[in-house]
C-alpha cells in the first residue's frame, strides 16, 4: 500500500480493508483471524489488471427548462438534443444515454409526436434510461410540502403511464440545496436513490462523501450519490476519468462512481467526440475501467455494500446561490399563494364529493382535470431556475 500513490483507488481499498481486518483483531483467537483473513483476501486475491474502482458512464444532457431563454426555446432545445441522441445511437451500440422531467417528455410528446416514438422506443430496448421521479428538476427549499409531493406524484404517474415504468431515483444534478424533509417524502413515494452534483459547487466547506446515506428529519433514509468530477457536462477524456478517481472521497469503501458526460444547461447531449472516447477507454493502460451503463443499475449494483457507507442527517445545504431564497421575490410570493389555492380548492370540492351521489361524480363537483392541468403549470413554474429568481427577466 505504501507504494502505492494516495490519489490511486489501490491505495485506499487496502487501506480500509487493512482497517477493518485490524477491528476484528481483539482476543487474537483463530475465529478472529479467518474473518480478519477474510476481509484481506478480497484485495490480496486481485491480480495485476484487477480494478479497485470502476466508472459507469452515462449519457446526459441536463436541459433547463428555461434560464437564459424562455421556455418555448427550451421546447425546441429538447428536441434538438434527443434527435441527435437518437442519431448517434444507430452509430455507437454501447452508447447509453439517460434524460429525465416528465415535463419535457410531454413536450416532445405534444410538438414531435415521431419523435416521441423513437425515443418509447429505445426505451424498450434499455439503451433510453428514464430518470428521476419529478415532473421538474424542482426547488426544494421554496417550493412547499405538498408541491414537493405532488412533483413525484405526478412524474411518477407520467414515467408509469407512457413507457410502464416505476422511477426509483430522484434526478436533481443542478438544484440549489435540498431540504431534510426529501428523504421521508422520497421514501413513502418508493423513490429509494437520490443523485446531485450541485454539492461540490459549496463555496467554503466540501461534502464530506459522494456515497452515503441521507438521513431524513423522521429518521427515513436513502442511498445518494455524487458523481466525484463534480461535473454533468464531463467530457469523458482521460483528465475526466483520472479526475474521478482522484476526487472520489469513498475510494475503497464503493468500487464504483458515475460519470455524466454531454453537453448539458443548454441541451445537446453527447456528441461524437465523447463516443469516441469512450469506445477506447473501456479497458486502456493507465486507466481504470470505463463502461456504460444505466443509473438505476448502478445504484442497484452499489447498494449491495450499503452497511459501509457513511450517513449524512438532515439539510444538504448548498452554500451557494443565497440570494435565489429572496430574489424576484414577488414570485415567490405568488407561487405560495396558488399552493395555498389549490389546496383549498381541492379541501372544497373533496367536501362536495363527500356530499354528492358517490355514484355521479362529474368534473362540476371534483374538477380533477382542470387540477391536473394547474397543478402541473405550477410545478413546471418551480423549476430550480425559474421560482428561485435565477433567470432573465423575460422567464
Amino acid at each position: 500500500m505504501l507504494n502505492l500513490s494516495e490519489d490511486k483507488a489501490r491505495y485506499h481499498s487496502l487501506l480500509h480493508s487493512l482497517n477493518r481486518a485490524a477491528n476484528e483483531l481483539r482476543l487474537y483467537n483463530n475465529e478472529e483471524a479467518r474473518k480478519a483473513r477474510e476481509i484481506l483476501s478480497k484485495e490480496l486475491n486481485k491480480k495485476g489488471g484487477d480494478a479497485s474502482l470502476k466508472i459507469n458512464a452515462l449519457g446526459h444532457a441536463h436541459i433547463d427548462l428555461a434560464w437564459l431563454w424562455p421556455v418555448r426555446e427550451t421546447i425546441r432545445k429538447g428536441a434538438r438534443t434527443f434527435s441527435t441522441v437518437l442519431r448517434n445511437m444507430e452509430r455507437y451500440p454501447d452508447y447509453v444515454f439517460g434524460a429525465s422531467q416528465a415535463q419535457l417528455y410531454q413536450w416532445v410528446k405534444e410538438y414531435y409526436p415521431a419523435l416521441y416514438e423513437e425515443i418509447k422506443e429505445r426505451i424498450r430496448e434499455g439503451r433510453w434510461e428514464v430518470q428521476g421521479a419529478m415532473w421538474v428538476e424542482a426547488d426544494t427549499n421554496i417550493s412547499g410540502g405538498e408541491a414537493l409531493i405532488r412533483q413525484v406524484l405526478l412524474g411518477k404517474r407520467f414515467f408509469q403511464e407512457e413507457f410502464g415504468q416505476d422511477i426509483k431515483n430522484l434526478w436533481l444534478p443542478d438544484v440549489f440545496g435540498y431540504t431534510a424533509a426529501l428523504p421521508q417524502i422520497l421514501k413513502k413515494s418508493g423513490v429509494d436513490y437520490f443523485m446531485t452534483i450541485k454539492l461540490s459547487w459549496s463555496k467554503f466547506n466540501k461534502h464530506p462523501h459522494h456515497t452515503f446515506w441521507w438521513e431524513g428529519l423522521d429518521g427515513s433514509r436513502i442511498l445518494a450519490h455524487m458523481p466525484p468530477e463534480g461535473n454533468y457536462n464531463s467530457s469523458a477524456a482521460p483528465r475526466a476519468v483520472v479526475n474521478s478517481e482522484k476526487g472520489f472521497l469513498d475510494k475503497g469503501i464503493g468500487e464504483e462512481c458515475l460519470l455524466l458526460f454531454g453537453i448539458g444547461d443548454g441541451g445537446g447531449g453527447p456528441g461524437e467526440e465523447h463516443l469516441e472516447r469512450l469506445e477506447r477507454e473501456k479497458n486502456l493502460e493507465g486507466l481504470i475501467p470505463v463502461s456504460q451503463g444505466s443509473a438505476q443499475d448502478f445504484f442497484d449494483r452499489i447498494d449491495k455494500e450499503d452497511s459501509l457507507y457513511k450517513t449524512w442527517k438532515g439539510e444538504l445545504y448548498l452554500e451557494f446561490h443565497q440570494g435565489t431564497y429572496t430574489s424576484q421575490g414577488r414570485n415567490k410570493r405568488y407561487n405560495r399563494k396558488m399552493e395555498l389555492a389549490l389546496r383549498e380548492l381541492e379541501f372544497a370540492a373533496a367536501w362536495k364529493v363527500l356530499k354528492a351521489d358517490n355514484m355521479n361524480i362529474t368534473e362540476e363537483i371534483y374538477p380533477s382535470a382542470f387540477l391536473d392541468k394547474t397543478w402541473k403549470e405550477t410545478l413546471l413554474y418551480q423549476f430550480h431556475d425559474i421560482l428561485p429568481g435565477s433567470s432573465i427577466a423575460r422567464v
